[in-house]
């Protein structure tokens, strides 16, 4: 059965929508269903907007995204006595615009007050976005809650409105709920009451007071089961909200004693006092007006360049990378808005306020942000490259000094490239005394390096000369950098043999998972037989429960390690109906860690059914397995061979996300003629190898095939593309040769799976029993058994 939960909401606005301004005042009735069975859950509701008409309009448009309204009304206002209706002749949703339009039979007249009255229909997702519904565990028992995430244009997933972060309003919510569950909003609660529904059932109905007023995408709507400890700071409520497991512990003590003075700290730094009498914290993933929802992490102050600095640098380097700032016209509708809120926006736009700040100087700027009327008019020489997309790099030649050290602090948002002898000297330097150059200028140094000698700046030689200092690195937001820069293949063993150096304290948890991904990337036997042997444990006991923080890397690691039924147990785990959102997003993950070809190319196609997946995870999946060593090759063959149909579900903007994947890949011109190459010779191989009409010697196979490459790299820049051609069963047919994309040495063209059945094996294992056949076959002896044209049985 499904229950009903209310609420109620009323912006103050002036809105010019297709003729008619609008000042409006919303009331929104937003039922949710109670948590019994398994789902899917789906809401239904009511939304009043009193809005003045500007201009005689015979048209009303709201934001509406993915909700069916129903009975469309239009009235003299305001509410709770209105006046006269005006008939509405139709009410139809206009997916492109996201818009939901009202049209009216009599004109709405410029300067009267009007009700628009909607009733409409969602659905609740797991998906962390508009109103949706997660599930946890708490003291042994599965529970769920309710939780909004509206930023940036989510609020019109969840009730008709004006969707513009530039018509703030005020907002009065009231939520019918379950008795058993608690309601919370962006305002403190002003009553609470009981109702029985028309089948007799009783509910709960909280009232919250009128917010100040706020865009749309700032509303909160939270129900849950969840305790709370309080205090109040200045006279303002502070509640801190988790589950009763955790208030039992104490483990949200640290955020309740520490959120007032962080408070009291921001009023008398900025002078400006919190608008609200209370605050609600919520282990969740936003912030909203009067309720904090956060990540249940601790953020910490002292690794703000590796969280923040570091990682927009990084994505700074790759290719198709936007700039900071985007010109309106770049903007197209809702998908386009979304993608400015990443890192470039948020991890960029905090580095450069870091700039600001360090040449302003902290007095002056905190002064600037104290006082509107101050408009600081400052010409910064590298605004160019803070704004674009160019790489920004600072070239340092030799200097008069025995050492120099630029960019102290970070302060600058650029990366120096000093010459070899400065570099040299600031080795030296370091291996005398690590600490001579402070800890964040070590990070800066090492980061910076292997930057510039990813792009050819620097000598990679020049650059591990800044690493001979490490068995005397205590820091390790430090050997995270280092972990992140160093190549395997040639640092294993120095790894290996400094790594030891770390000591324990308070931030190893924050690199715990970074440290053991490591370790396993590097292929330490250690680590990879701890995660095969937690994964064991869990598939002989699916109520086990590995360790969180290394979950994600022993759920990749235990599929990589294993074989086909390492990753069916993950399939199978992913289709549990406990899984939670985080461990789905991990299985998801791990499943691209499979190193059978077949296996990834398998979960690609899965990834494109409507019945095996939810549509937003087919991007997920492509993403993940084209960051994996093995698998960007053939998730971009999967994108190009299926093209025609992700366009049409997803658009260009999914072509964009892996080739900006891709781009991390690719950094040289000898790359990128390398893959056109790589191109070139897919053009000729088999789709769909498989077994052999008769038995070769794999050597001399595997030199056939690199004969046939060479060939194909001299005749590179004037080879014709070659045909695909079937036999009247369908069955691919290639000139030649078979080019398989794997070069193991014992490889007979068995890569690729059957489309059919999934398998990657040639003859009876294959359920469909692929005959696969060639225009011409060579014995070991040269003689031709088979030519064309074939008669082929089934």
């Amino acid at each position: 059965m499904k229950r009903e939960e209310t609420c109620i909401l009323g912006p103050a606005l002036l809105v010019q929508l297709h003729g008619c301004g609008m000042k409006c005042l919303t009331v929104l009735i937003l039922p949710v269903p109670c948590f019994e069975g398994a789902g899917p859950f789906s809401f239904v509701g009511q939304v009043n907007i009193t809005v003045r008409c500007r201009q005689d309009t015979e048209v009303a448009v709201l934001h509406s995204s993915g909700l069916r309204s129903r009975g469309a009304a239009a009235v003299r206002g305001p509410l709770p006595e209105p006046g006269a209706a005006v008939e509405v002749a139709g009410l139809r949703q206009e997916a492109a615009g996201e818009t939901a339009v009202l049209e009216l039979r009599g004109r709405l007249r410029a300067g009267r007050l009007y009700v628009l009255q909607l009733g409409f229909q969602g659905r609740l997702e797991e998906d962390l976005d508009g109103l949706f519904l997660t599930r946890y565990t708490d003291q042994g028992r599965s529970s769920m809650l309710i939780a909004s995430q509206l930023e940036p244009t989510y609020a019109r997933t969840v009730y008709p409105c004006f969707d513009e972060p530039a018509m703030k309003a005020t907002f009065n919510i009231r939520i019918v709920h379950d008795p058993s569950y608690v309601a919370l909003s962006n305002m403190p609660a002003i009553d609470v009451s009981g109702m029985k529904d028309e089948n007799g059932s009783l509910w709960t109905v909280t009232t919250f007071n009128t917010s100040l007023k706020m865009s749309t995408y700032l509303t909160a709507f939270v129900i849950c089961d969840f305790d709370y400890v309080t205090r109040t700071e200045r006279g303002n409520e502070i509640r801190i909200w988790a589950r009763k497991e955790a208030i039992k512990n104490g483990y949200v003590d640290y955020a309740l004693n520490i959120t007032g003075p962080i408070f009291s700290f921001l009023e008398d730094l900025l002078n400006v006092s919190y608008p609200l009498p209370k605050t609600e914290g919520l282990a969740s993933y936003f912030e909203n007006l009067g309720a904090i929802f956060v990540e249940p992490k601790l953020p910490l102050d002292k690794i703000f360049y590796d969280h923040v600095v570091q990682p927009v640098l990084r994505e700074d380097n790759e290719i198709g990378v936007r700039s900071l700032s985007e010109s309106e016209d770049k903007i197209k509708g809702p998908f386009s808005l979304m993608s400015l809120f990443d890192s470039i926006t948020y991890n960029k736009g905090a580095t450069i306020t870091w700039m600001l700040s360090g040449f302003l100087t902290e007095k002056l700027f905190i002064r600037a942000l104290t006082r509107a009327s101050i408009v600081l008019q400052t010409q910064i020489k590298n605004e160019s490259a803070a704004i674009s997309e160019v790489f920004p790099e600072m070239q340092v030649s030799e200097s008069e000094y025995d050492w120099i050290l630029l960019n102290v602090n970070l302060s600058g948002y650029y990366r120096v490239n000093y010459d070899q002898v400065n570099l040299k000297r600031l080795a030296h330097l370091l291996e005398n005394d690590p600490k001579a150059i402070p800890a964040v200028n070590r990070f800066q140094l090492i980061d910076d390096v292997f930057a510039l000698t990813q792009f050819g700046y620097i000598q990679i030689e020049t650059a591990l000369e800044l690493t001979k200092y490490l068995d005397r690195e205590d820091e390790l937001f430090i050997w995270n950098v280092v972990l992140l820069n160093l190549v395997p293949e040639n640092l294993e063993g120095f790894i290996r043999q400094n790594v030891d150096a770390l000591e324990d304290d308070y931030f190893a948890q924050v690199y715990l998972e970074k440290l053991f991904t490591t370790a396993c990337w590097l292929g330490l036997q250690d680590c990879l037989d701890l995660s095969s042997e937690l994964y064991a444990k869990w598939m002989d006991n699916p109520e086990y429960k590995i360790p969180l923080l290394i979950r994600r890397t022993v759920c990749c690691y235990g599929v990589a390690m294993g074989s086909d039924k390492e990753w069916n147990f993950a399939w199978e785990m992913y289709n549990h109906t406990d899984s939670t959102k985080e461990d789905k997003d991990i299985l998801l993950s791990a499943m691209s860690c499979a190193k059978e070809s077949w296996l990834l190319y398998r979960y690609l196609q899965y990834g494109l059914s409507d019945t095996l997946f939810s549509s937003n995870c087919t991007s997920v999946i492509i993403l993940y397995v084209v960051t994996k060593d093995i698998g960007h090759r053939i998730a971009w063959e999967f994108v190009t061979e299926n093209w025609p149909l992700l366009s049409e579900r997803y658009g260009k903007e999914l072509l964009h996300d892996v080739l900006k994947v891709m781009g991390r890949f690719v950094n040289t011109d000898v790359q990128i003629q390398e893959q056109q190459l790589e191109k070139q010779l897919k053009s000729l191989a088999f789709q769909n190898p498989g077994p052999q009409v008769a038995d070769f010697n794999p050597e001399t196979r595997q030199q056939k095939k690199k004969a046939r490459m060479s060939q194909m790299k001299q005749d590179f820049f004037y080879k014709p593309k070659s045909t695909k051609k079937y036999d009247k069963h369908g069955r691919l047919l290639c000139n030649n040769i078979d080019l398989c994309d794997c070069l193991e040495k014992n490889c007979l063209g068995c890569f690729y799976p059957c489309p059919k059945c999934n398998s990657n094996k040639c003859g009876p294992e294959c359920r469909c029993n692929r005959k696969w056949v060639y225009d011409t076959i060579e014995t070991e002896a040269g003689n031709v058994i088979s030519t064309l044209p074939f008669s082929i049985s089934d």
